[in-house]
């Protein structure tokens, strides 16, 4: 069997379904022993995977354009090396994707909430999606909530949705010396900011600065615990600046939450794990 696998989205600062992709495409390739993959990549090969070389044939798209990779490159790919199967986890396939595919849909958000997403997604990733809901041999995707939503907003019927849970990267574990930790981020992070300072209590939220995450709520929630006399914690909010960010910076203004909060931007899954680990609270 040859099965082809879009990992042209690794070439992105990694987020959620960055994640779920290259540790997806990791583990196939890790158990693979009959079956022929073919990897499509743009701009490189995520330096991680250059180890299954030989388990697999790597093709890297010669231009650093989204819209051509997915449009021209990817159909004209597949048309030529003719995969049994070709799966999407992160990106729509694109309109001239004529061989059977699979697409990975997280949840149901561009329909169940239209108004916490962009003009590109609504323009774009919408109809892209709507067209491999009809096409697609089956939608994968990570929770029976999600499974639910898609059906319920999208009509397709429930059968043709897969609920594949996910699991856990093994460097995500409890460690034992906090003190040690603290340190040693608090080192790593004044070699970039010297004038950087770990908060001895925090409550921690990690996800990108767009609508969708809500984090208006979060602050608002904060503010208020902000008013009660002795609360000492700070608000640690990691994640990359992503559409309609601006509202959630004006929120903090209003709310004058800007001495009582840290962000990161975008960290490393070492730093990742440490701010886990020192958190009081953990907010989703």
């Amino acid at each position: 069997m040859k099965i082809a696998f879009d990992a042209t989205s690794l070439c992105r600062k990694t987020t959620g379904i960055e994640y779920y992709a290259f540790n997806l495409l990791k583990h196939l390739l890790a158990e693979n022993t009959a079956t022929r993959f073919i990897v499509l990549c743009k701009e490189s090969i995520k330096p991680e995977l250059e180890v299954f070389r030989g388990k697999a044939e790597f093709i890297v798209c010669p231009s650093t354009s989204q819209l051509y990779c997915e449009q021209v490159w990817i159909p004209s790919v597949l048309r030529k090396l003719q995969p049994d199967l070709v799966h999407f986890p992160a990106f729509p396939p694109g309109l001239l994707v004529s061989v059977p595919h699979v697409m990975t849909i997280h949840d149901a958000t561009m329909w169940k909430y239209p108004e916490t997403t962009s003009w590109k997604n609504k323009l774009y990733m919408k109809p892209l999606s709507e067209l491999a809901l009809r096409r697609a041999k089956c939608i994968i995707t990570v929770s029976e909530s999600s499974r639910e939503d898609i059906s319920r907003y999208t009509g397709m019927a429930k059968s043709r949705i897969v609920n594949t849970y996910e699991s856990i990267n093994e460097r995500f574990r409890v460690i034992a010396d906090k003190k040690k930790l603290s340190d040693d981020l608090e080192r790593r992070m004044k070699k970039v900011d010297p004038s950087w300072v770990m908060p001895k209590k925090f409550i921690l939220s990690v996800g990108s600065f767009e609508p969708r995450k809500n984090l208006k709520i979060l602050l608002e929630a904060f503010a208020l615990l902000k008013q009660q006399s002795g609360f000492e914690h700070k608000l640690v909010l990691i994640g990359r600046k992503a559409w309609g960010n601006a509202s959630v910076m004006n929120k903090i203004t209003e709310l004058g939450l800007s001495a009582d909060m840290l962000m990161t931007g975008h960290l490393s899954d070492e730093d990742l794990v440490v701010f886990y680990n020192l958190a009081d609270v953990f907010v989703y």
